[in-house]
């Protein structure tokens, strides 16, 4: 169950990188808000999504569910490279 969540995170995640190329191909800059780049999620969520840092060169976001597996927090980031990485895997 532990990895079918962490879905949610990678799509959550991709969806914010497909905002962010959009924004910067119009503003010549990445979006520093969820809400200026125009991302939202959809019903209830175990995953909270935030951007860490944003400008001109790039941008990177985080996904993080609070205790996923017992009090195991997992991390996702993702980059404007598009790198996505399980930072901290709570369903090891």
């Amino acid at each position: 169950m532990c990895k079918a969540k962490q879905a949610e995170a990678k799509i959550a995640l991709g969806d914010v990188f497909a905002d962010q190329v959009a924004y910067c191909v119009e503003y010549d800059t990445y979006g520093v808000s969820l809400a200026e780049i125009g991302f939202s999620s959809l019903g209830d969520t175990v995953y909270n999504i935030s951007i860490i840092s944003a400008d001109s060169a790039g941008f990177s976001a985080k996904a993080t569910a609070v205790n996923l597996k017992g009090d195991n927090d997992d991390v996702w980031t993702i980059d404007h490279n598009a790198v996505l990485r399980n930072d901290t895997n709570a369903c090891q």
